[in-house]
């Protein structure tokens, strides 16, 4: 294990050879717009696709954000978490088990945030940096799920440094479902690494990246990437 330095960096993240990230992160993150700005990316099973209502994407919505970017802004332009995070991000879905959609809680000594491909198209979207995000089919939600079964504003999801994430109902009408109990109207549940939610019929794995020791300690690996604590 080598001390790696967690000062924030302003060196510019498509700049090639940048501290020796590899070319395939660079292209992957370049190529890959995020929910920050409620933008997609990263195409699921098409199996997937059924559970989605065929709602077309708004136009206005900008494509110009790419998860490197929204990273960086996420992460206070701090290079070293950028790098040490994003593994993470782009790996979340080989751990479904159960379906192929899933929520990700993603915690440093500094950022809370989520990353999910649940979305108006299911694809890879992130959120702002935040400690509660509501889930439904309105605009303003956080993470938008364009979805029969689900409410407007359906269920939320909040953290807190010292008890973790947990997932509120939010009175929806076709229930909300925590590892396969269904929650009281407006009830909350803790959110643990590895957890099923049910929104309805719509199933989401809700998994947890916390990075806070790792970065508190200033160590990153060998290969310049740090190890989450999965919760």
């Amino acid at each position: 294990m080598s001390q790696a330095n967690i000062s924030p960096k302003s060196v510019p993240p498509n700049t090639p050879g940048v501290n020796g990230i590899p070319e395939t992160v660079r292209s992957s993150l370049a190529s890959s717009p995020v929910a920050s700005l409620n933008t997609p990316s990263a195409t699921l099973d098409p199996a997937a696709l059924s559970t989605f209502s065929n709602e077309t994407v708004d136009p206005t919505v900008s494509r110009e954000g790419h998860l490197w970017e929204a990273l960086f802004k996420n992460l206070d332009y701090n290079f070293d978490a950028v790098y040490t995070v994003v593994d993470a991000v782009l790996t979340a879905k080989d751990r479904c088990q159960i379906t192929p959609l899933y929520i990700q809680g993603i915690v440093t000594p500094s950022a809370s945030f989520l990353a999910s491909n649940v979305g108006r198209v299911p694809q890879l979207y992130l959120t702002e940096v935040d400690t509660c995000w509501r889930l439904g089919r309105a605009a303003d939600c956080a993470l938008r799920f364009v979805h029969p079964a689900v409410d407007s504003c359906h269920a939320a999801v909040h953290y807190h440094s010292d008890t973790g994430f947990r997932l509120a109902d939010l009175g929806s009408t076709a229930g909300l479902r925590h590892n396969r109990h269904r929650l009281p109207s407006l009830g909350k549940r803790q959110l643990r690494d590895g957890d099923l939610i049910e929104m309805g019929t719509l199933r989401i794995e809700f998994f947890i990246a916390d990075f806070r020791a790792d970065f508190k300690a200033g160590f990153i690996n060998a290969e310049g990437v740090s190890s989450a604590t999965c919760l």
